[in-house]
């Protein structure tokens, strides 16, 4: 048995690390570059964006975490 941290606590870090990671990269994609004159909208819809693939990623044996395996493994 591990212990609670290893159990609970680092997957949880790695989830918010990635979740991070997907957000800094999905800054830079073009078509967010004329969305640059709005903050709100600018560091809104990456957002967004994380929030939706968290969502779709929610059942480990769906077609969600394929698509979010996918994006993260091509970011």
């Amino acid at each position: 048995m591990y212990p609670p941290f290893f159990q609970f606590v680092l997957p949880r870090v790695g989830q918010a690390a990635l979740a991070a990671l997907l957000y800094l990269n999905f800054l830079q994609l073009p078509p967010l570059a004329w969305l640059a004159p709005w903050p709100l909208l600018y560091y809104g819809v990456p957002l967004a964006l994380v929030l939706v693939l968290g969502w779709l990623a929610r059942d480990p044996l769906g077609l969600g975490i394929v698509l979010v395996g996918h994006l993260t493994a091509f970011y």
